[in-house]
């Protein structure tokens, strides 16, 4: 079984740059909300429960992320492992 791994350290660099993307998303929309709510006060509960996606989001790249982390690293592991067949 051949593991391509700077492919996977690909794609683990592309969803750390995804989770700081959202997180950094869950501060601007949460800072636009409070900032209308505090000179309009239009802004109504459940619109401000809407800024939490992104952040849940970052949380479900996050554990994905470290899944892939896990398993990269056993497989890594295991595939430096040197096999021997004495006669």
């Amino acid at each position: 079984m051949f593991v391509d791994f700077r492919a996977l350290l690909v794609w683990l660099l592309a969803y750390a740059v995804a989770i700081c993307g959202c997180i950094i998303l869950f501060g601007v929309i949460l800072n636009s909300l409070l900032i209308r709510q505090s000179l309009r006060h239009d802004v109504h509960s459940t619109t401000m429960a809407l800024a939490v996606v992104p952040f849940l989001l970052s949380l479900l790249y996050m554990v994905c992320w470290f899944i892939v982390l896990v398993l990269w690293k056993k497989i890594k592991r295991r595939h430096n492992r040197v096999f021997e067949c004495v006669e």
